[in-house]
């Protein structure tokens, strides 16, 4: 399903001995500021209900130069962390992603490309994206791991290469060729990576479909279609192939209703099924292959 983006949605203050209280929902980071020292954060588990303490570090530094294509600096260009990693490398409880990441670790470039993010803690890595009038960063092949953030806390000499941006443009529509209004549309880079300069998702109301500000590269489009489980309609991922700075047209992903196929496990010592079963609505090609 979509991954959810996360926001800022309450502000305590510690008491005189550093203790507060607040209640979170699923999946929710808890993010400690204080003026002078560096933001501290971590998601906690269900049953953390009176966890580790959070320690505020003092702050370190990201900086470096954001250059286009014919290696000209860019002035102006916002640089923000987008990914972020603190403490432990075996800890996966302190990721911190996307809009919380850019609310608290950003800068612009000055005249000569350079910027300079000066809150960040130590001991932590990051992924940076740059946001510039007609330009973009490519995303970066990357495994979703602690060790796979590219740029470490107290690193100078960033160098971030920004190129034109692609487009990319299509239409959903049933095998009968009608118009489908009921769908959201992913944009999926084939290299996985861990952010992307493009918003992944959009809402399908009247079939038409556009994703703006891609960089270069292959790419697959999904489709998926009210919600109704199974889904009454179902779609081949299209693959997409597109040059910086070209804009691709008349992308079509074609919805089918498909069939119906189940699944049941059964026990690999009695032979016996297994009580869980799972139903999936499939598309030709996938009902043909599993036909009996």
């Amino acid at each position: 399903g979509r991954s959810v983006d996360l926001v800022l949605v309450t502000n305590v203050t510690t008491g005189a001995e550093g203790k507060f209280e607040v209640m979170l929902g699923p999946y929710s980071p808890l993010v400690v500021t204080q003026p002078g020292l560096a933001p501290a954060w971590r998601d906690p588990s269900t049953n953390d209900t009176n966890g580790a303490p959070m320690v505020l570090s003092p702050p370190a530094i990201l900086a470096g130069v954001v250059v286009d294509e014919t290696d000209k600096p860019m002035s102006g260009a916002e640089v923000f962390v987008c990914v972020a990693h603190t403490g432990d490398k075996q800890d996966y409880r302190t990721f911190l992603h996307r809009k919380l990441a850019r609310e608290l670790f950003s800068s612009h470039t000055d005249a000569s490309g350079r910027f300079r993010i000066e809150n960040f803690p130590a001991n932590s890595t990051a992924e940076l994206d740059v946001r510039a009038p007609g330009k973009v960063l490519p995303p970066r092949r990357a495994q979703y791991s602690p060790e796979s953030l590219l740029w470490h806390s107290g690193q100078q000499d960033i160098r971030l290469v920004v190129e034109p941006p692609a487009d990319i443009e299509g239409k959903v529509e049933t095998d009968m060729g009608e118009t489908v209004t009921n769908a959201w549309v992913e944009l999926r880079s084939v290299a996985r990576t861990l952010a992307v300069p493009w918003e992944p998702y959009l809402i399908v109301t009247n079939g038409r479909f556009r994703f703006a500000g891609v960089a270069g590269g292959a790419y697959q489009v999904f489709a998926q279609f009210g919600t109704n489980q199974p889904p009454d309609w179902v779609a081949e991922a299209v693959e997409v192939t597109v040059r910086s700075g070209q804009s691709v047209k008349g992308v079509e992903v074609k919805a089918a209703k498909g069939g119906i196929l189940r699944v049941k496990s059964i026990d690999k010592q009695t032979g016996k099924p297994i009580e869980r079963s799972e139903e999936r609505r499939v598309g030709k090609e996938c009902r043909s292959r599993w036909s009996p």
